[in-house]
């Protein structure tokens, strides 16, 4: 039953990615062809897929759907880095053997940069890995701000739950 709980609490992530990778390489598409694809909206499903597949596979291997944190340290900054750029590098090799089996010609000059900063900003500027880890972190490994312990720094909601409670110190 645990791994199911555990499951279901990254899905969230993968459906914000999803969302995200969606958003940018139609946006990259939307920028290379000058807003004027040559195909229709269903021609076009396969050219949207194989980023998107590729992409979340990148992204479950690079380990970015793991334990849940408020703060991301360099460490996970760096593997959302990897993962875009190995991703995007993916895609659009994918990509251009997919278009040249079909006879199509791909902006792959416009459209992969385009969606890579796009990608790096929703995958790794959106908080989109808000709360503490529920797993795998003991209460000493926990970033700032995420344990239970005197010296962690009161976020805005406990602070609010605790407002009989004295005022925290100042010193760090």
């Amino acid at each position: 039953m645990y791994g199911v709980a555990r499951g279901r609490g990254t899905t969230s992530l993968r459906v914000l990615d999803f969302g995200v990778i969606f958003a940018a390489w139609l946006l990259g598409y939307l920028a290379g062809f000058a807003g004027d694809a040559p195909f229709t909206p269903r021609e076009f499903i396969p050219y949207l897929l194989i980023p998107i597949a590729a992409q979340l596979f990148v992204n479950q291997v690079m380990g970015l759907y793991g334990p849940v944190w408020r703060y991301a340290s360099v460490e996970e900054a760096v593997r959302v880095v990897a993962a875009a750029s190995i991703g995007i590098f993916a895609s659009t090799f994918a990509l251009a053997w997919y278009a040249d089996v079909q006879h199509m010609t791909l902006p792959l000059l416009t459209a992969p940069p385009v969606a890579a900063l796009l990608i790096l900003l929703g995958c790794g500027g959106i908080p989109s890995r808000p709360g503490c880890s529920r797993s795998n972190a003991s209460a000493t490994a926990r970033p700032p701000g995420c344990g239970r312990s005197s010296s962690a720094r009161p976020t805005p909601a406990s602070r609010s739950r605790s407002s009989s409670k004295a005022a925290p110190s100042a010193t760090r």
